[in-house]
């Protein structure tokens, strides 16, 4: 599986990140606090595109892309097979380009080059938080509207890193 994977693409964050909830009258919500008894996103299991990015999806084992779908995808105009097929590829653009391995150490200098000359169009939009050297979360946020559109930029320039060392590390 890929060291940087999608926990999810949420189109709903005007109604408060990262607990944000779609409107009753457009979410189909499921009580189950097991995600494999969600419904399936429907088309996604047959779609090439599963197969080619499922290892870039986190939480497949416990099937988080259906709840993922359920509490996010749902408020989009988009089909689950456009949501997944559009996150799953971007996340895959990250590990694709940019020379991070596993367990290994990688600085802050280093990958924010990377990220500058490999995906351009990222540089100031990449925001990395650590537990000291250890990568727990990487995100970047993109503009909506009836799709994703742009990345946010909240840096004119580099990668914004919070509570890293010099060096990190990816599990």
């Amino acid at each position: 599986a890929s060291i940087i994977q999608l926990h999810g693409l949420w189109p709903n964050y005007e109604s408060g990140y990262p607990a944000g909830e779609c409107a009753p009258n457009i979410c189909k919500k499921n009580d189950s606090k097991r995600y494999c008894d969600y419904p399936e996103p429907e088309g996604l299991y047959a779609a090439p595109i599963w197969e080619t990015h499922r290892e870039f999806m986190a939480g497949v084992e416990i099937c988080l892309e259906r709840h993922e779908w359920v509490k996010h995808g749902t408020c989009s105009p988009m089909s689950p097979v456009e949501y997944f097929a559009w996150s799953l590829a971007k996340t895959r653009e990250i590990p694709t380009a940019i020379n991070v391995k596993a367990n290994t150490s990688i600085s802050r200098s280093n990958f924010a080059r990377q990220v500058k000359t490999r995906l351009p169009e990222l540089d100031g939009a990449i925001h990395i938080i650590c537990k000291n050297k250890y990568v727990s979360s990487l995100y970047v946020l993109y503009e909506w509207g009836d799709k994703p559109g742009s990345p946010i930029k909240t840096k004119t320039t580099g990668v914004s890193f919070e509570g890293c060392n010099n060096n990190v590390i990816f599990l």
